[in-house]
């Protein structure tokens, strides 16, 4: 399968990680990605590398002067990080509530929680152009 052949099943993506123990500290979330043109997300995937004591991160659509916690949650329920290192979390889009992103709108990780001994927090979110036809979910 060639790369255009998987951009045209699967979607784009866009990956961001929060590496070493940088994790386990809420201050180094927030704004990973501005939106130049209208996306619908197809699915979420997480992962990290030790747990945290009883850490959650979510993922967070915010309008123009939207301050972070104060946006729209993406996850219909966040990541729990207190449990599955070394697992990829997947959601579909079933498992989400939010799939639209427009113009100006910005994706940010909002950790919530004891985030203590998280590591290497990871992310990759599935996208695809508004009206660009139909992918896998």
């Amino acid at each position: 399968m060639n790369q255009r052949e998987v951009v045209e099943k699967y979607g784009y993506l866009m990956s961001h990680t929060i590496y070493g123990s940088d994790a386990a500290t809420s201050a180094n979330y927030g704004v990973f990605f501005n939106a130049t043109h209208p996306i619908d997300i197809l699915r979420v995937v997480a992962s990290w590398t030790a747990n945290s004591t009883s850490g959650n991160i979510q993922l967070e659509r915010l309008t123009a002067g939207e301050t972070l916690t104060n946006g729209d949650d993406i996850l219909a329920t966040a990541f729990d990080t207190s449990t599955g290192a070394n697992t990829p979390v997947l959601k579909r889009a079933r498992d989400l509530d939010f799939t639209r992103v427009l113009p100006n709108e910005r994706l940010a990780l909002n950790a919530s929680g004891t985030l203590t001994s998280l590591v290497n927090f990871s992310i990759t979110i599935y996208y695809k152009p508004v009206a660009s036809g139909e992918y896998i979910t």
